[in-house]
C-alpha cells in the first residue's frame, strides 16, 4: 500500500464520521427510551425536541463567545475596542459561531427530511 492508497482509506472514512456519529447517537437513545420507536408521533415528539437542543446548543455557544468580546479585562488587553477588534475580530464575523450556527442548519434539514419520511 502506498501513502496515496491510505490518504484514499482515511479520507473515506472521515467522509463516513458524521453518519456514523449521528446513527451511534441514535442507538444509544433507543437503548435509554422506554417506549416503542415505531409510534409516529413518539419520533417526531423527539425529533422535535432535537431541534430545540440543537437550537438551545448553538444560543450557548453565541452566549458563551459573546462573553469573550464583551469582557473589560480582555478590552483592558488592547488600547481601545477598535483595537481588539482587527486582532480578534469582530463577534459577528467569529468563526466558530458561524460554524455552529451552519452545523444547526444542516441538522435542522436532516431532521425536517426524517420527519416528513416518518409521516409517509
Amino acid at each position: 500500500m502506498n501513502w496515496s492508497q491510505v490518504h484514499e482509506v482515511y479520507e473515506k472514512q472521515a467522509s463516513l464520521y458524521y453518519d456514523q456519529k449521528f446513527e451511534n447517537a441514535l442507538n444509544g437513545f433507543m437503548q435509554v427510551i422506554d417506549e416503542p420507536i415505531n409510534n409516529h408521533v413518539f419520533m417526531e415528539n423527539w425529533l422535535e425536541k432535537a431541534i430545540e437542543m440543537s437550537d438551545f446548543l448553538t444560543a450557548e455557544i453565541e452566549n458563551s463567545r459573546a462573553k469573550d468580546f464583551n469582557d473589560p479585562f480582555r478590552l483592558a488587553m488592547f488600547g481601545n475596542e477598535k483595537e481588539m477588534e482587527k486582532v480578534i475580530g469582530s463577534i459577528l464575523e467569529n468563526e466558530f459561531i458561524s460554524d455552529a450556527k451552519e452545523k444547526s442548519k444542516a441538522f435542522h434539514a436532516k431532521i425536517k427530511e426524517l420527519m416528513s419520511s416518518i409521516k409517509k
